[in-house]
């Protein structure tokens, strides 16, 4: 018998040397991960979220970081990130699902790790 027919709304075949394009929306996200050794499983999803929709990873605080992911509680050393780059913002690992099961950016809200 001949092979079945796609449907529609099948997701489209990828042959070799092709590739799916995902969007891009986490693009100008940089992301230092903090503190999240304890989290292996949180912070390989939330590396894997960030970087298939366009986003990057730093591996220390610099000048170029938008985002602070961590699972902890407000800690000093985010004062001193803030003192040296004060347009940084602090959020929780499952901001960066949300925004992949969105497709797009969603607020912080209460992903938002702030000061007590």
């Amino acid at each position: 018998p001949a092979p079945a027919a796609a449907a529609a709304s099948d997701p489209p075949a990828l042959s070799r040397g092709n590739s799916m394009e995902l969007p891009d929306f986490l693009a100008g996200v940089d992301c230092f991960f903090y503190d999240m050794h304890d989290s292996p499983a949180a912070l390989r999803s939330a590396t894997r979220a960030l970087t298939a929709f366009g986003g990057k990873t730093s591996d220390y605080m610099g000048d170029t970081v938008t985002h602070v992911v961590t699972e902890k509680l407000w800690d000093s050393e985010f004062d001193v990130a803030l003192a040296s780059n004060p347009s940084v913002v602090f959020v929780r690992p499952g901001w960066l699902l949300a925004c992949a099961q969105a497709k797009a950016l969603v607020p912080i809200g209460s992903f938002a790790v702030t000061a007590l």
